[in-house]
């Protein structure tokens, strides 16, 4: 007769024995074995999961904790964080319930605040109100997927959207990358996205015959004659067009030159401002002899007008009452000067993109970029060239020479002008 089993031996075969996990997998613990005496019920046990978020930003690292009542709930709950975790989801960061579109709404506040120029918070506000909103702007973003900002890039390049969705993608990417570096949230699901491929289609430059009849249309009013060497032939932005006063000319000296340093536009709730130029740059651009009569006579007819003016700014093309040229107005003459010419519509900036492509030929690239005050030479040409030794004088008698050509009989010139 075999002896009993001792008591010992009866209770270590009733523990069941479970394999301990390893760290940083978090673990699983009993709880509240026991319900309270002569309650009626059975006897329950219930389970803890609990995990160290060791990619939040706090410090301490918070310990995330959920009871359950079964042990494979629990563990099964805890696989799900633990996985989260690795994979660079952190469900701890300062505001875990903040939306994607708040946290952008953030991210473009703080850039306006650090001076960020108002056309680019425009362009943020616009882009996250008609489409990082309406698309992802609900869901979490401490916890945004990389499929669903996949899924959104997909969409945006089926509606034929790739140049929206790049700007997009540059508006995410800098919002995650700052709030991981500032601690707001522990981890940039952006580092996993690849920038969105569009096929660019870039305006291009005003054809010569609708050149040179915009410019012989323009020459017949001192203003508009000046307005229009700027644009086509100078090539500078309207916003620094708008922005040019008398005293950023130097017109009597032996070298004769424009200061092109500010830029007007409008800003929400201040009006029209000046500010920096686009690059932040200062840019001289000389001027030749027929320039410098060009805007002598613009100013000795405007200065018939000072008149009338409430108060002078300086400014080389005010409005009518001598007050700063809204963008507006601006566009509005030049739609004008268009129908004058007889010509097909074409963008302001199409005469910048203009002046420099009929420019190129005379000149090397390297003074082309000094002259148009590009930082780097890919922003001209599509593949690197070798620079010459620069020639400005060269392109100022260029100047000359496609003026020359405009003050000519409309003909058919393109091929002298561009080979």
């Amino acid at each position: 007769m075999l002896p009993a089993p001792s008591n010992e031996s009866t209770t270590s075969s009733k523990k069941r024995k479970y394999p301990k996990r390893p760290n940083g997998y978090g673990s699983v613990f009993e709880i509240n074995k026991d319900i309270a005496p002569n309650s009626g019920k059975s006897k329950i046990c219930k389970w803890r999961g609990q995990y160290t978020d060791y990619l939040s930003p706090k410090s301490p690292k918070p310990r995330p904790t959920k009871n359950f009542k079964t042990k494979v709930e629990a563990e099964r709950w805890l696989n799900e964080r633990v996985t989260e975790l690795q994979r660079g989801f952190s469900n701890s960061a300062i505001d875990s319930k903040i939306t994607v579109k708040d946290f952008i709404e953030r991210f473009i506040n703080q850039r306006e605040s650090r001076g960020r120029s108002p056309e680019t918070i425009r362009s943020y506000r616009s882009n996250l109100l008609n489409h990082i909103g309406p698309r992802i702007g609900h869901l979490n973003a401490s916890k945004l997927s990389t499929h669903a900002i996949e899924s959104m890039f997909g969409d945006m390049r089926k509606e034929g959207l790739g140049r929206t969705a790049g700007i997009s993608y540059a508006i995410l990417s800098a919002a995650y990358k700052y709030a991981v570096k500032m601690g707001d949230i522990g981890f940039n699901p952006m580092e996993r996205i690849e920038k969105p491929r569009c096929i660019a289609q870039p305006t291009q430059p005003i054809p010569w015959e609708d050149f040179q009849k915009i410019y012989k249309a323009a020459s017949l009013d001192p203003y508009s004659h000046a307005r229009a060497e700027v644009a086509l032939v100078i090539g500078i932005r309207p916003s620094e067009a708008l922005a040019l006063k008398w005293s950023d000319l130097e017109l009597d000296s032996e070298h004769p030159f424009m200061l092109v340093q500010h830029k007007l536009q409008r800003v929400k709730g201040e009006g029209l401002v000046f500010g920096p130029t686009k690059t932040g740059k200062a840019i001289v651009k000389p001027l030749s002899s027929d320039q410098v009569k060009i805007f002598k006579r613009h100013r000795n007819h405007q200065s018939l007008k000072k008149a009338s003016w409430s108060k002078d700014h300086d400014l080389v093309f005010p409005n009518s009452l001598g007050q700063p040229m809204d963008d507006k107005a601006d566009t509005k003459l030049w739609i004008y000067l268009l129908k004058l010419a007889g010509v097909d519509h074409f963008q302001r900036y199409q005469a910048r993109k203009s002046a420099f492509s009929y420019l190129a030929p005379f000149t090397d690239p390297k003074t082309l970029q000094t002259y148009s005050g590009h930082s780097q030479i890919s922003t001209l040409f599509n593949h690197y060239v070798h620079t010459m030794n620069p020639s400005m004088a060269e392109l100022i008698r260029a100047q000359d020479s496609i003026r020359e050509k405009l003050s000519s009989p409309v003909s058919r010139e393109s091929d002298q002008v561009t080979g």
